[in-house]
């Protein structure tokens, strides 16, 4: 029997089927027909200015909705946040700015208690949102020394050349941590909330450490296999030097959102590496 050449038949909305040999180099006329039923192709366009992506997210039914959106400022939020400044209150000043520029997350509308809950990287992630929306993507540094030649360098920077930690899993948010003589504790990164307890009043550093870790520290589980949820100040006091370096380090270390400490330039006369100084103030000297 002598072999016959397969053939497929493909109708179209422009006209009548059209049988091609399935060795026939006129697939490409078939492909070609094919992309013209597509007309007009799909468009996908550019994610709006006011879209931001959180490295973490609000956890809702045990899923990280990591979607938000952010307006420009408008001049009603300008004398909103001068009146903040004048109080001289980081926290405050912070509190106002993303109470005027956050819309939502998700489908949930921007409320204290909202952006209270959010892990400190997506508030600082929606801070750059609200730059960005406002003045857009490029700012500038001036007087920045370099370290191996000592230049001073006028920086041109974009808000993309600032590093973004993000989660691995988003939905995760508690993390074990090895102390010494076989104890473990459990963790959680700081939120907003956090934030606004340290800036309440003026701490040094440990003291600082020992709010964050007491607000970050869930319980301790030891190597004889007994343990007890951690009760704040009192245990996180109580705790040696050494731990508390490993807790506040893993924190630091591991907490999704933007890397300020990360920034670097090209020093305009030897073309070493600069760290940039980089803080919400920079960003938003204009204000």
């Amino acid at each position: 029997m002598e072999y016959q050449k397969p053939t497929y038949t493909m109708t179209f909305d422009d006209g009548p089927g059209e049988v091609i040999s399935a060795t026939d180099k006129s697939f490409d006329a078939l492909n070609k027909k094919v992309l013209k039923t597509l007309n007009p192709a799909p468009v996908i366009g550019e994610l709006p200015d006011t879209y931001i992506k959180l490295p973490a997210g609000l956890l809702v039914d045990g899923e990280a909705v990591q979607d938000a959106e952010v307006r420009e400022l408008t001049g009603e939020h300008e004398e909103l946040l001068a009146k903040a400044k004048t109080a001289n209150n980081a926290a405050k000043y912070m509190a106002t700015l993303l109470q005027c520029g956050v819309v939502s997350i998700g489908d949930t509308p921007s409320t204290t208690a909202v952006l209270d809950s959010l892990i400190q990287g997506d508030l600082d992630m929606l801070m750059l949102g609200i730059r960005r929306a406002t003045f857009g993507e490029q700012f500038e540094i001036f007087n920045v020394a370099c370290p191996h030649c000592g230049e001073l360098n006028d920086l041109k920077m974009n808000l993309k050349d600032i590093p973004v930690k993000e989660l691995e899993d988003p939905a995760v948010r508690e993390f074990e941590v090895k102390l010494r003589h076989g104890t473990t504790a459990t963790v959680k990164f700081p939120t907003g909330s956090v934030q606004n307890e340290i800036f309440k009043n003026v701490l040094t550093v440990p003291e600082m450490n020992s709010l964050t870790l007491a607000n970050c520290v869930l319980s301790f589980q030891y190597s004889d296999g007994k343990g007890h949820p951690c009760s704040g100040l009192a245990d996180v006091k109580q705790l040696g030097i050494q731990d508390r370096n490993t807790l506040t380090e893993f924190i630091y270390t591991n907490q999704p959102g933007p890397r300020y400490d990360q920034v670097v330039a090209a020093c305009s006369a030897c073309e070493g590496e600069v760290p940039v100084p980089l803080n919400v103030g920079i960003l938003f000297r204009d204000l």
